[in-house]
């Protein structure tokens, strides 16, 4: 835990606060999370507000706002390139700990100053006022931030090291090879007094001394997800981060259409660990997620998991957006919250396998975990009935047919049901897959050997494996009684498989393939 900084990034339109989301039946999955994870604010953890969030914590960022609307956040993602630029200033201060100068004979360093591009702000660091015509932009020679004139100081400092426009970048020992001189600085530094920034760097670098930073988690849902894509894809152009290790857990990563550039799609071999949940009955054409390309050191883990974009990260309802309940005489049926919780175990299970020090965790046994993944399976229908809601009125479908849920693989949009890592045979995924099979290994051949080995040519055929398949499951002990719904499901399944491949044997004979 010491060693590890943990970054949460919330989705569109969340923030910090959703923990208390009373729409969610355990709060928005990343702000409980965060809630729960062990450490110091800045220190140990940070959680960022989504773009269309309303700019809720805008304040406490070591960057200039970039004033985003809320519209235009929830439209188009603007804000997510902010939130990435301040999370690696943050990070770079957990990195950057051995390059901080002295300031007033403390022990302790402030971060490596650097001469910020005049493009980068649009007013005054100090007071606010807006850069124009009469208020020009002035540099201060020690920290390097942009002021107006008003809020530098009137006496010139003299400085072991002295700030010139030649120095803009991060790059390792530079700083300490500038010249000693004298020149304006701001109010501020003049007057020596730290900013509430400048404390938590000098904390960061304490702990950092003796604990020094080697592995990043990130964890984010819907443009948050995708948000955790962009900012290891930035690290991994900093020299300062080579020696850290980054993974990632994405839930139903979604940069919207139009939005899949480079940066959102691909990883680049900083990344250790890449988990994601994928929902599979989101149809709204625009929430496509992304399964980004990675090396071959990459570990990937995808989990599909059923429900609506939110269902994932606690949104219990029928379909998957306002908790409307449809009228079923089994009160099982009303709620849709198993996902979620499922999905929040997973989550727990990888953060803290990474590092990530939690607590008030689900700790989910295993037979709890095959209860609900057998509850999913016998709320198919439910999940199914999804596919009638979407976030835009008239946007059901993707880019292939009716109602079927678009994925980005390889820069590329498919139907979820063509992209051969998300499929599982009898599971939802390969998490309820091993749980099944630690219980019943017995069951692990079923598919290959009694399965997709047959091929029948008549219907007599199928009702003959249908039998012969049933009895070969009941004899499986208490499967039937605590798996019900993958006992149907198996069945089910199998039956589809084997009329498809009478189909495909009619059609041969006919001359017709």
């Amino acid at each position: 835990m010491s060693n590890t900084l943990t970054i949460f990034f919330c989705g569109t339109g969340a923030t910090s606060q959703g923990f208390q989301n009373r729409d969610f039946h355990s709060g928005e999955l990343v702000a409980t999370l965060y809630q729960n994870c062990v450490g110091e604010p800045y220190i140990d953890k940070l959680i960022f507000d989504g773009p269309g969030s309303g700019n809720l914590r805008e304040h406490e960022k070591w960057i200039e706002s970039d004033n985003r609307t809320e519209a235009m956040g929830i439209a188009r993602g603007w804000g997510w390139e902010n939130n990435v630029q301040a999370a690696v200033t943050v990070a770079l201060a957990h990195v950057n700990h051995e390059t901080y100068v002295s300031l007033r004979g403390l022990s302790v360093k402030n971060l490596q100053p650097y001469w910020v591009p005049d493009e980068y702000r649009t007013k005054c660091l100090a007071c606010g006022k807006g850069f124009g015509t009469f208020t020009r932009k002035s540099h201060c020679r020690k920290c390097g931030e942009i002021f107006c004139s008003a809020c530098m100081s009137s006496t010139e400092l003299s400085m072991e090291h002295l700030l010139t426009d030649k120095y803009t970048l991060y790059i390792e020992n530079s700083y300490k090879a500038l010249k000693p001189g004298k020149g304006k600085v701001c109010k501020t530094c003049f007057d020596d007094r730290q900013s509430e920034i400048s404390k938590l760097r000098n904390e960061i670098a304490v702990y950092r001394k003796k604990h020094p930073l080697t592995t990043i988690n990130l964890i984010g849902w819907s443009r948050g997800g995708a948000t955790c894509i962009m900012f290891a894809n930035a690290c991994a152009e900093i020299e300062a981060f080579n020696k850290i290790e980054f993974n990632l857990f994405t839930l139903d990563p979604v940069p919207g259409y139009g939005a899949m550039d480079k940066e959102r799609i691909t990883l680049k071999a900083n990344v250790k660990n890449y988990a994601s949940v994928i929902q599979m009955d989101e149809v709204t054409k625009a929430f496509a997620p992304v399964i980004p390309q990675t090396v071959d050191t990459t570990k990937c883990h995808l989990f599909p998991m059923p429900g609506r974009h939110a269902t994932g990260v606690g949104n219990a309802a029928l379909d998957g957006e306002k908790g409307k309940k449809n009228k079923h005489p089994n009160p099982l049926f009303l709620t849709a919250e198993e996902p979620g919780y499922v999905t929040r175990d997973l989550a727990e299970i990888f953060l803290e396998d990474w590092g990530t020090e939690l607590i008030n965790k689900l700790d989910l046994k295993p037979e709890q975990v095959m209860n609900l993944y057998d509850r999913m399976l016998k709320k198919d229908i439910e999940f199914k009935r999804m596919h009638e809601s979407t976030y835009l009125p008239g946007s059901q479908g993707n880019l292939f047919g009716p109602k079927v849920r678009d994925i980005c693989e390889g820069g590329k949009y498919k139907p979820i049901t063509e992209v051969k890592r998300l499929q599982c045979g009898f599971f939802i995924n390969i998490h309820h897959q091993k749980h099944v099979y630690d219980r019943w290994p017995i069951l692990e051949p079923i598919w290959s050997v009694m399965v997709i080995s047959k091929k029948p040519k008549k219907n007599e055929e199928i009702h003959q494996l249908q039998e012969r398949l049933c009895k070969r499951l009941e004899i499986i002990p208490q499967f039937e009684q605590v798996a019900p719904g993958l006992f149907g499901c198996i069945l089910e399944r199998a039956t589809k498989y084997w009329e498809s491949r009478l189909v495909i044997h009619n059609l041969e004979a006919a001359g017709l393939m």
